[in-house]
């Protein structure tokens, strides 16, 4: 299952980390620019504010530090096909 980011391609230099992370660690995501879809007010709404906003699924992990956080205590594995699990 993919990780989903909102946040912003320019100007957000906590949701290029959370894109970075991701790519670090080999974790399928995928970006949305909040102000391409129009939904910067809606997405700042559900994360108090606060960008980028991440879920997985139906389940909201919060921000890059959350994120992190989830990635240092082995939320994220790779499997025999080197994609990776969620757990």
């Amino acid at each position: 299952m993919k990780l989903a980011i909102y946040g912003l391609h320019v100007g957000c230099s906590w949701c290029t980390k959370a894109v970075d992370l991701c790519r670090e660690h080999g974790i399928d995501y995928e970006f949305f620019d909040i102000d391409e879809h129009d939904i910067r007010q809606q997405v700042r709404e559900l994360n108090n504010g606060k960008i980028p906003y991440i879920k997985v699924g139906r389940r909201v992990i919060g921000g890059y530090d959350q994120l992190l956080a989830e990635v240092r205590t082995g939320a994220y594995k790779y499997s025999d096909n080197h994609r990776v699990s969620i757990y």
